[in-house]
This record gives C-alpha cells, structure tokens and sequence, in this order.
C-alpha cells in the first residue's frame, strides 16, 4: 500500500501515518509513505518506530519513501 502525504502541511502527514500505523494491528501488508523531504522521512520513521514498526527510509530524486513492514508494529 502507498500512502502520499507530499505537499500536505504539518501535521496532516502525522495523523494520516498515525491512522495508517494503527491499522497495521489488524493489516499486515507492508506500508509505503511518500513524503516531500528525507528529514519529514526520520520524522516519519520515527514515529513509527516508537509504536515498534520496522522502518527503512530511501531518498528519491524529488522525495523520500518510508517503508513501514506489515505486521511488524506492536499492538497493546
């Protein structure tokens, strides 16, 4: 699944990730989050790797991607 949250301000990004990380309980496909810069991306990785995801961020030419593994995040 992809998520584009590219040219969204602050803090929609954050809460369409928050929506998609809580989901990612119950759904178990890995997660790619399309943001405007690499340092929005360690925001990004970040806040998922707080809830317990594994993340890896990759640098495009114009974007970074953030890849959120499915079934990895720890649910309480």
């Amino acid at each position: 699944m992809k998520i584009d949250v590219r040219g969204l301000k602050h803090p929609e990004p954050l809460k369409k990730i928050k929506e998609v990380v809580s989901s990612m309980c119950t759904n178990y496909v890995d997660v790619e989050v399309l943001v405007d810069t690499c340092e929005y991306g360690k925001m990004v990785k970040g806040f998922a790797e707080m809830t317990g995801c594994e993340t890896e961020v990759k640098e495009e030419k114009d974007y970074c991607v953030v890849k959120i593994k499915g079934g990895s995040c720890k649910c309480s």
